[in-house]
């Protein structure tokens, strides 16, 4: 699900190359379907992702994938419904387009915008953003197992997200202070803001605040960096 831009949740099954937890690997196969597995969906996502423009030789590839693992690997763990892939099926990849984004499909596809490594200074930024994106996949998809109805997107949800994916980077070993630091950075980059009640995000402000109510809880649980 992308921080600044959301688009639909589905599932990806693009024929493209990642790299991943595991090896890499060119099979376009989904292990999980995002409500009863609609084909439709799986459809329009791999013709969404054949879209994008995959950048296979930036050497950028490595830490994404290297904080990406942690991450996962940590939400995995608080996965009590077992609605994500397992930790060698999630792949990663960096894609050529200057807007601040980043996504994570509900099989485990990543996409990084190199827009948003403008916004990236060390490790702990990268796990920010990846740590917002899983959480915020793990969240939808284990409500939507749950009740059985498509999770609505709204400023609540992506809070939600935000307070989970701190928890996440903190016990995989990064810097939970990192988090209300990105988003300063991010917002002081950003010329127009719609009010909070409009849009499916809360206003920076919020999630800067919220984050920082957040810290205590999340360095309680900090531990040291986990290698892949």
């Amino acid at each position: 699900m992308p921080i600044f831009f959301k688009q639909l949740t589905f599932v990806a099954s693009a024929l493209l190359l990642f790299v991943g937890c595991g090896t890499v690997s060119t099979d376009g196969g989904s292990k999980l379907s995002l409500m009863s597995g609609n084909p439709k969906i799986a459809t329009e996502a791999a013709d969404e992702f054949a879209r994008y423009n995959v950048v296979h030789d930036d050497s950028r590839l490595e830490q994404i994938r290297r904080v990406g693992c942690n991450i996962v690997k940590q939400a995995l763990r608080r996965d009590e419904h077992e609605v994500l892939p397992p930790i060698e099926k999630w792949e990663f990849e960096i894609i050529k387009n200057n807007s601040p984004n980043a996504f994570v499909f509900p099989d485990g596809k990543v996409g990084f915008n190199t827009g948003m490594f403008s916004f990236v200074v060390t490790d702990d930024d990268v796990a920010v953003i990846l740590g917002h994106e899983v959480a915020d996949i793990l969240t939808h998809i284990t409500k939507e197992h749950i009740s059985g109805m498509p999770a609505e997107q709204s400023p609540r949800t992506e809070l939600d997200a935000d307070h989970l994916g701190l928890i996440i980077m903190t016990q995989a070993g990064y810097n939970p202070e990192a988090a209300p630091l990105f988003w300063r950075r991010f917002s002081a980059a950003q010329t127009k803001r719609p009010p909070e009640y409009f849009p499916s995000h809360p206003l920076n402000e919020t999630r800067i605040n919220k984050l920082q109510g957040w810290m205590i809880e999340a360095k309680a649980q900090a531990s040291p960096l986990l290698k892949p």
